[in-house]
């Protein structure tokens, strides 16, 4: 729990996800920007969402997720930053954290098929303030988290919430066989959206400023669906030989639930002329095969 309102930490998370036999797929999917409860909400495309995902797990798919922020709609930044700074009385303090507590609590039935399966979850720019006592507040996001990991088998994954960008070392234990991967996840609000289809991707891919060898970045917040691609080579030194290889990279925006026009509905999205918003979750599917006597993991992007 925490009692700062605005945290913004930076966390390397290391987690393994197993499967029985080499070559099964894990189906990955990085949830983002559902706003719920917002009036531009898509209710109807999120249950389709939940629906074939708790399928998916009921049949024994090996699933995984991710939250990247602005699950609730909450609050903003800045109407945060007014909240804390403002003379409220603590009954409309009260009265909003109950509203959020309540939301994030639905949230939390309505994909309870994601516990024991949340690799992580990293903070949006809209957030649910939660209070517990006097001057003991937690943000939506460490609340869900901390329902996803109350619902939990034993042997079930244990969810962290690693603040407003993450590194994580993703290992595929694929029938003994263990092969990792590294993912770089933000929200996005600070690498900015840009207003063209290319802006918006190639903000995600100058994260490799950042962090140059991952193998997948995330980010959401401007509600685009779309990835691309790369394969950087390298020098590699196996047993004192020197090869080229190359390094599979994908950059992906991850869409989300928020949609950016309805008929007689004000909207910043209308206004600034956005592009419509990229409505969906895009699936990543990693399958570790072997090629030409080496084991790795195939990455396909469905759903963009």
């Amino acid at each position: 729990m925490q009692n700062v309102l605005e945290p913004f930490r930076f966390k390397i998370h290391r987690v393994t996800v197993s499967t029985p036999k080499f070559g099964q797929p894990v189906h990955y999917y990085h949830v983002t920007d559902v706003h719920a409860f917002s009036t531009f909400h898509d209710t109807g495309a999120f249950t389709k969402f939940n629906r074939e995902r708790r399928d998916m797990v009921n049949a024994g798919e090996r699933c995984v997720f991710s939250l990247g922020g602005d699950e609730i709609e909450g609050m903003s930044r800045s109407e945060r930053q007014s909240l804390m700074n403002g003379n409220y009385h603590s009954d409309h303090f009260d009265r909003l954290s109950r509203d959020f507590k309540n939301e994030s609590q639905t949230f939390a039935d309505d994909t309870s098929y994601m516990a024991g399966r949340l690799l992580f979850a990293v903070q949006g720019n809209h957030l649910g303030i939660i209070r517990h006592g006097k001057d003991l507040w937690q943000n939506s996001t460490d609340y869900l988290v901390q329902q996803y990991n109350k619902r939990r088998d034993n042997g079930g994954l244990r969810a962290v919430n690693l603040g407003g960008m993450a590194m994580i070392q993703l290992i595929i234990d694929s029938g003994g066989t263990r092969l990792p991967i590294v993912i770089m996840a933000v929200h996005g609000e600070t690498i900015g959206g840009g207003r063209t289809k290319g802006g918006s991707i190639n903000a995600v891919v100058n994260l490799r400023n950042v962090a140059p060898m991952c193998t997948l970045y995330l980010a959401g917040h401007n509600h685009d669906l779309q990835a691309t691609r790369a394969e950087p080579i390298y020098l590699s030194n196996v047993k004192g030989k020197f090869r080229l290889a190359s390094h599979p990279q994908r950059f992906i925006r991850c869409g989300g639930y928020r949609r950016g026009y309805m008929t007689d509905k004000d909207n910043y999205v209308a206004k600034a002329h956005y592009e419509p918003a990229g409505i969906g979750t895009p699936e990543i599917v990693l399958k570790p095969v072997t090629h030409k006597g080496r084991r790795q993991i195939d990455i396909a992007v469905n759903g963009v």
